[in-house]
């Protein structure tokens, strides 16, 4: 079978559709919070550390809201109960993300290389958590 067509059946699943929702909500997100964390550094001039938890709660706040509505397709009562479940994971991921990036940054890593290490590894978590706690239905 050709690899495209491997690719198609893949995405066909219906985890594999979800995660690749998950996935493309994560990456707009991911743009709001990078984009935060840069202008927060290199505009405002706040510290790295500190600019990557302002920036983590924004990417979160996009993340809750689109990942409620189009990819785990929350109801409005769902909505607002997932919200305080959305909070506990996020609080863990964002508690994993400062872990992550402030040990990268005491290292000498740049900010942005760590951020995306962080980010990475953080993913996986978040995924988790939303797909098994928060929006699980």
């Amino acid at each position: 079978m050709m690899l495209s067509a491997r690719l198609r059946d893949l995405a066909a699943r219906p985890g594999a559709k979800q995660f690749l929702r998950f996935a493309t909500v994560g990456a707009a997100a991911t743009i709001v919070q990078y984009a935060v964390l840069v202008v927060l550094v290199e505009f405002v001039r706040v510290q790295p550390v500190p600019a990557a938890v302002l920036a983590y709660m924004c990417g979160a706040l996009v993340s809750y809201i689109l990942n409620a509505r189009y990819t785990f397709g929350a109801s409005n009562t769902a909505f607002g109960k997932g919200l305080v479940k959305f909070l506990i994971v996020n609080v863990i991921g964002l508690g994993l993300n400062t872990a992550i990036f402030t040990t990268l940054v005491h290292l000498h890593v740049h900010y942005l290389l760590a951020q995306m290490v962080a980010t990475g590894l953080v993913l996986i978590w978040n995924y988790a958590g939303a797909r098994l706690f928060v929006f699980r239905g």
